[in-house]
């Protein structure tokens, strides 16, 4: 396994482990994150590496709890060769929870695997939590973003999540509405407040 391992570096021209192991033919180690690969192969993996590691390092940089990282570093990233849902799609499959990234280009200023680790952290660690549906029917209801009726992160309390904690551990303006905390502070710091708790205190303003 360990000559696997060192051939595969070879051929990626990546470091030897820790930076980069591997535990089958098809799955590999990137700074602690378990990338799957057998769908796009290790050549389409490596052309997009260095913006998959941009991901990663957004996610390192993003300040949650140790304990979050390991978590987020627990989520197998399954790489595919395309998705209808953009780049990137967090769901429970085959019994385990997975986020799947596209094989692609990703754009490096925007927390595409950050949001994705959100969704499959809200499924696993908090399920049907009172206070995200609750902040989501009171941003629907109240008008709240009333110019961004029918954007992404009102469409349900999934999205209202991982957007809205996007922003909070991104600590920068995305691209999608509501862009930034300006909104969610001021109209529902119960929810900044939550997501306090959950990741530590960031700056939301």
């Amino acid at each position: 396994m360990w000559r696997k391992v060192l051939l595969l570096c070879v051929v990626a021209g990546l470091p030897t482990a820790p930076a980069f192991s591997a535990d089958t033919a098809d799955a590999l180690q990137i700074r602690g994150f378990n990338i799957e690969y057998g769908q796009v192969g290790l050549k389409n993996l490596q052309r997009m590496q260095a913006t998959l590691e941009r991901q990663i390092e957004i996610v390192e940089q993003s300040g949650v709890p140790a304990a979050t990282l390991d978590f987020f570093r627990s989520i197998p990233v399954v790489m595919v060769p395309r998705l209808e849902t953009g780049f990137g799609h967090a769901e429970a499959k085959d019994g385990r929870q997975i986020v799947e990234l596209k094989a692609a280009m990703l754009p490096e200023d925007r927390p595409i695997l950050l949001h994705e680790l959100l969704h499959a952290y809200h499924g696993v660690k908090l399920g049907p939590t009172p206070m995200i549906r609750d902040s989501y029917q009171q941003a629907v209801q109240k008008g709240f973003y009333k110019q961004y009726a029918k954007a992404h992160f009102l469409e349900n309390p999934r999205e209202f999540f991982a957007v809205i904690g996007s922003i909070f551990l991104y600590g920068k303006t995305i691209d999608q509405p509501p862009f930034d905390c300006k909104l969610p502070a001021r109209y529902q710091p119960q929810f900044i407040a939550f997501l306090t708790e959950q990741f530590g205190p960031h700056p939301c303003r």
